[in-house]
């Protein structure tokens, strides 16, 4: 039996949190803040509005899904920045947490419209960032 989770409005959860087979929708409007460990283990997350990884992500599944208009952000220190498998694609991605934040090795990261570094720095490893035509860097 699947689990559907439509987020219409600010959620903070500031346990640690496991999917292990839901659907998730945040909406366009809404903004959710992760602030303990993140996992999706099996589960879906369909990204319309702002996701924002306070703290460790371990695994963000074979499904996280960004639309347009979406914003990613890893706020936390010290961060690892996943993916879904070889690749992850983002519309909106921002970087703000204190440190050094680490992309995935041999990952390729694409970002739609921004990608936003605030104040820190950022390791790519051996990975990739690409950008389509009209996406900015910002700093």
């Amino acid at each position: 039996m699947r689990i559907f989770l439509t987020i219409l409005f600010s959620v903070l959860l500031s346990a640690d949190f496991t999917n292990d087979g839901a659907v998730i929708t945040i909406d366009s409007l809404c903004t959710v803040t992760f602030d303990g460990t993140f996992h999706n283990e099996q589960g879906e997350v369909h990204n319309h509005g702002h996701v924002k990884f306070d703290s460790t992500v371990s695994t963000l599944g074979s499904l996280f899904e960004n639309y347009h208009g979406s914003t990613v952000e890893y706020s936390g220190d010290n961060q690892n920045i996943h993916s879904t498998g070889v690749y992850q694609s983002f519309y909106n991605l921002i970087i703000s947490g204190e440190g050094v934040n680490v992309f995935a090795d041999d990952e390729i990261y694409f970002v739609d419209n921004q990608f936003d570094v605030r104040n820190t720095l950022v390791n790519l490893n051996t990975s990739f960032v690409a950008f389509t035509d009209d996406a900015e860097i910002l700093e």
